[in-house]
């Protein structure tokens, strides 16, 4: 699949969905077989809003987020899990970081709604400034 995306170079690296439709079953054969496995977040249709303190409202378009790996085939959560579930056990409310980290955002925020939790606030911070702020 990464040949083919970037061979053409037209198409985005993203998930394809191609293990989505497996049966348990099939499921259950691959892991009794030793295929190594991750875990993926299923991205729903339509958009992500969230009004950033910043930024304002920001709306992202679901189609363009990647089916994130929540679980490395090491059994190990990504990131992005774990600072879901680190900034909840900590009761974050409030979540202050640098702009880089705007497109994940979307991904944080569905993963607190399907995980059931109550997310923090967010805001942006600009990288660089110049000397007027």
């Amino acid at each position: 699949m990464r040949e083919q995306h970037s061979s053409t170079k037209k198409l985005a690296a993203k998930y394809d969905r191609l293990c989505l439709n497996l049966s348990e079953e099939e499921v259950e054969q691959k892991i009794k077989n030793g295929e190594k496995y991750v875990v993926r977040m299923l991205i729903p249709e339509g958009e992500t809003s969230f009004k950033d303190f910043i930024h304002g409202k920001v709306t992202i378009k679901n189609s363009t987020l990647d089916d994130q790996i929540i679980m490395k085939s090491d059994g190990y959560p990504t990131y992005h899990l774990a600072n879901i579930v680190d900034d909840h056990m900590m009761k974050i409310t409030h979540v202050i970081r640098g702009e880089e980290w705007l497109p994940s955002t979307p991904k944080h925020l569905i993963l607190y709604n399907m995980l059931a939790l109550e997310s923090p606030k967010f805001g942006h911070l600009p990288l660089i400034v110049n000397e007027k702020g």
